[in-house]
């Protein structure tokens, strides 16, 4: 036993010396290393991204990050695959028309660092109709499996009657429904009446052509509309006389074009609107008869300012507390108003109105000042059943405000402050 520690003792010095200095030099690397791999960090940064997805999209099919495979390039060249938490996309479903939807895949960490790319919709055309003017082949509707319509060729279209339209009776309608349409760039269509009338299973179409003169009726009564076409580029459009008439899920048209001349029964009957289309730069617009009638969610609203025929335009709002001021050039208000409970206050009458007759009529919550500058030829019920619990109080320059007032029928409402009273008769 002694010998041993005899033979040991000339290395236990050198062996706590090592011991030392391996301690030392394992500190050392626990504190330089986190530093090192702090300054590789630094130098290996992401500066781009690119994906690929290769699967094809029903159209109620969710898209989701975990179908794509996104790689990471590095600033020292390195690539290297991401994992899914790592990024985000900016759509999980296809759009309703088009054989691609173009999806950016971003970087949680960094926003600046995207790409863009396409995904496939599975889109089998199923059949067409040939509608071309004057060559019927010219122009084909394709109906694809996905339920898009799509207007394909170049030139103008047929015309066909109401309730004719063969993309509105096929064989396996049921099977493939019409749920969308679209519009080829060349596809030039100049009256688009009743194209779309009753089809309940259209939720979604794209820009229409700038071609388009006349809309009448075209989405009458497509109660799976939410959001109304995006007519912006149609320069020419002149009438969209009952275009959304009954639509009941409509909630939300674009502002009418300035060279709109007729919008009569536009967006009547809508049940789910409550901001009507910007009308402000829809200069040359004249007759809006009953273009919101029975609306009653409408609570916004504006005004053209040049229309002349308003009547039946706010019938039924039933929400409608507030009207912007209405333009001299106004000529005709019967029942234009009639039953809209929740008004507040009543718009200025302007000189040119011929027509008053049961103007507002039920509008029993409404009061303060009403400036009348008009001397229409009819006022029949222009207050009937209205005023019931306030006071309304009749100025202006008309020769006829004790006759106007006198059609109320109550004592609710005054003339430049005073009862009106019938004249005697001699």
């Amino acid at each position: 036993m002694e010998k041993g520690k005899e033979f040991l003792k000339p290395f236990i010095i050198p062996g706590l010396i090592i011991t030392v200095m391996l301690i030392v030099a394992l500190t050392a690397a626990r504190m330089v290393l986190p530093v090192l791999e702090e300054k590789e960090n630094e130098e290996t940064r992401i500066i781009k991204i690119t994906a690929v997805n290769d699967k094809k999209y029903e159209i109620q099919e969710e898209i989701a990050p975990e179908d794509f495979t996104v790689t990471a390039e590095f600033d020292n060249g390195k690539e290297e695959e991401l994992d899914v938490d790592a990024y985000e996309i900016s759509d999980t479903y296809v759009q309703p028309v088009g054989e691609k939807t173009e999806i950016t895949v971003t970087l949680k960490d960094d926003s600046r660092i995207y790409c863009k790319m396409e995904v496939a919709a599975k889109r089998e055309r199923i059949l067409g109709f040939h509608c071309g003017y004057p060559d019927e082949s010219k122009v084909v509707a394709v109906l694809y499996s996905n339920g898009e319509l799509s207007f394909e060729g170049e030139g103008d279209t047929l015309q066909f009657e109401a309730g004719e339209f063969p993309w509105m009776n096929y064989e396996g309608r049921e099977d493939y429904p019409i749920c969308s349409v679209s519009f080829g760039e060349r596809v030039s269509p100049g009256i688009m009446d009743n194209w779309f009338r009753d089809m309940d299973t259209l939720t979604y179409v794209s820009k229409l052509p700038s071609s388009v003169k006349s809309l009448s009726g075209t989405f009458q009564d497509c109660d799976g509309l939410i959001f109304g076409a995006d007519w912006s580029s149609c320069n020419e459009l002149l009438d969209i006389s009952s275009v959304y008439e009954d639509c009941d899920c409509l909630a939300s048209v674009p502002a009418v074009p300035a060279s709109v001349r007729i919008a009569d029964y536009a967006c009547a009957n809508c049940g789910s609107l409550q901001t009507s289309p910007d009308l402000t730069k829809a200069e040359n617009l004249v007759s809006a008869y009953a273009m919101f009638y029975n609306c009653k969610k409408l609570t916004k609203t504006s005004i053209a300012p040049r229309l002349q025929n308003i009547s039946s335009m706010y019938e039924r709002c039933i929400n409608l507390q507030e009207i912007p001021e209405l333009p001299e050039t106004v000529t005709e208000m019967d029942s234009t108003f009639s039953r809209d409970f929740s008004l507040k206050s009543l718009p200025a009458i302007p000189p040119n109105v011929k027509d008053l007759d049961s103007c507002f009529r039920g509008c029993i919550h409404a009061g303060g000042t009403l400036v009348i500058d008009a001397n229409p030829n009819y006022y029949s019920n222009f207050l009937d059943d209205a005023i019931s619990a306030t006071r309304l109080d009749l100025t202006g320059s008309s020769e006829m405000l004790n006759e106007l007032g006198l059609e109320a029928d109550n004592r609710n409402v005054t003339v430049n402050g005073e009862v009106p009273g019938k004249e005697e008769v001699h």
